[in-house]
């Protein structure tokens, strides 16, 4: 009787009929999308926006879904007219069965063999592409410092030998002519091969698994990366915790700042002097002054003193005039002393970062322009270690 009858010409009919309807309202919903964003209406019913959407993405995976079908169909009724069968418009004609429908000419069969050549080969191929993949990944993590890598990494390679290898093995085997035949031969006992327009969408859809595998391997590794090296929970205890430089200001007394610093009728309003050993590397320093004790935004930001960039020397003398200052004024707070934090960042190259202080107004707090701004050279992979090195100074001042 052989194998049952996959499709006739009246679902073939039917496939066509839907795959037109979907398609059409994908590219309507598409460029109704592309209409509504390019003119920025300012009055868009909100219900027409999600009545979009709605049929974009719905109608987005029916359109493939029903291609593919239409392309399986129109492939499966062509082979049953290349060995000589009469197409069926309805298969319960025949009882459902390859076997009944009418034949005429010489029958051939095996015809159709090389379809599972064709799907191992492109199994093994996305097997390779992955595996690709995955050594990208391990590369790029392991030259950041994320330990344990091969771990997921070879996780993904089992992984991906069950969503390849072994259907590739699978097709290699359908090869065998003495127990497969092609789904539209009469084969008796013989099992019906996978053809090739079922086996390549069955290989796409074990891609997109492997792919997302790999894109959450990377948000993975990635979030630990940047919760070790970016701002992730990172608080002002941690950022005092990492200084390795040692900054000294002779401005500085019995810690107390003394009072030439100060924006007071009995200062000066000088920068403080400063000073620190030069670090290796450095193309030049930052300097970051913060009252730690005043009023602080919603949003965490200090009143910031000092702020100076592309500074060379190391040692600053008081009152030498380098970058913005405006030193510690009357406050009425209710507070006796407030403390002042001169920061010190040895700087690799520019951050890649467009951040803005001014100097007087509430500004980034130290552990926020470091971890977010200073520290990044690249924010898409992110790459961190633009600074080298950072030190501090701190002392306090009353107010008279």
């Amino acid at each position: 009787m052989g194998p049952k009858i996959k499709y006739d010409l009246s679902t073939a009919k039917i496939i066509r009929i839907f795959m037109i309807v979907f398609v059409s309202i994908f590219v309507l919903s598409l460029l109704l999308t592309f209409y509504l964003d390019s003119y920025k209406l300012s009055e868009v019913p909100v219900g027409l926006t999600v009545i979009d959407a709605f049929f974009l993405y719905v109608s987005a995976p029916l359109s493939l879904l029903f291609i593919s079908l239409f392309v399986e169909s129109s492939v499966y009724i062509g082979r049953l007219r290349n060995n000589g069968f009469k197409v069926p418009y309805k298969k319960s004609e025949y009882g459902n069965m390859l076997g009944n429908v009418p034949r005429g000419g010489e029958a051939v069969t095996n015809r159709y063999v090389r379809d599972s050549l064709i799907a191992a080969s492109v199994s093994f191929t996305a097997f390779a592409v992955s595996v690709v993949f995955d050594i990208l990944l391990y590369n790029k993590w392991n030259k950041f410092g994320i330990e344990g890598m091969i771990i997921p990494v070879i996780f993904l390679i089992i992984l991906q030998c069950i969503l390849f290898i072994i259907p590739a093995g699978v097709f290699l085997n359908q090869r065998d002519t003495f127990r497969y035949v092609d789904n539209v031969d009469i084969g008796g006992s013989k099992k019906a091969r996978t053809c090739i327009t079922s086996a390549i969408p069955f290989i796409v859809i074990m891609s997109l698994i492997s792919a997302f595998a790999i894109v959450q391997v990377n948000s993975m590794t990635r979030y630990i990366y940047m919760s070790r090296e970016g701002g992730h929970e990172k608080t002002y205890d941690d950022l005092i915790a990492g200084a390795t430089m040692t900054v000294t200001s002779a401005s500085l007394n019995g810690g107390v700042w003394d009072s030439s610093i100060t924006d007071t009728p009995e200062g000066s309003n000088l920068n403080p002097q400063l000073h620190f050993e030069p670090v290796e590397g450095a193309s030049y320093y930052l300097i970051y002054m913060v009252d730690m004790n005043g009023m602080v935004d919603m949003n965490g930001n200090y009143i910031v003193h000092w702020y100076a960039t592309s500074v060379t020397q190391t040692d600053i003398a008081e009152g030498s005039g380098i970058g913005s200052y405006r030193g510690p004024y009357n406050y009425e707070d209710g507070q006796s002393a407030h403390a002042y934090t001169v920061f010190v960042f040895a700087m690799k190259d520019d951050p890649d970062s467009d951040y803005q202080i001014t100097v007087g107004e509430r500004g980034y707090a130290p552990e926020s322009l470091y971890y977010y701004h200073l520290n990044v050279s690249d924010r898409d992979t992110p790459v961190y270690g633009n600074v080298l090195a950072y030190g501090y100074v701190s002392g306090t001042y009353m107010a008279q």
